[in-house]
């Protein structure tokens, strides 16, 4: 009969204490360039790669294929359900800026033919 109930009690502790897994903290990772809207409003047309570099920093993701073209990219995850995504794409024709793509562009950019 002691054992029954050092069994119960152990089956007891065991899953009360797997019942406060859902309390823990859910700790947000973030990946990537950290960059804003106010940063990607600075970049002009005809800017040079290390003024753009300047401004938004060096890119995690570089294209070897293809060097006219600069990638940021910037996660952000808290638990399951919130989530953010941003992403720029910078081209340079000549080594000068010419055409932005992604979620932020900047407000008054006018994009150079390629």
């Amino acid at each position: 009969m002691r054992k029954l109930i050092q069994l119960m009690a152990l089956i007891l502790v065991i899953s009360s204490l797997s019942a406060c897994s859902w309390l823990a903290r859910k700790v947000p990772i973030e990946q990537g360039n950290i960059f804003n809207q106010a940063m990607v409003s600075q970049l002009k047309p005809g800017m040079s790669v290390d003024q753009v570099e300047h401004i938004m920093g060096a890119p995690v993701l570089s294209n070897d294929f293809d060097p006219n073209r600069l990638d940021y990219v910037y996660t952000y995850q808290k638990g399951k359900k919130d989530h953010q995504y941003q992403r720029v794409t910078l081209f340079f024709v000549d080594g000068k800026l010419a055409k932005v793509q992604g979620t932020m562009i900047p407000e008054e950019y006018v994009a150079l033919p390629l």
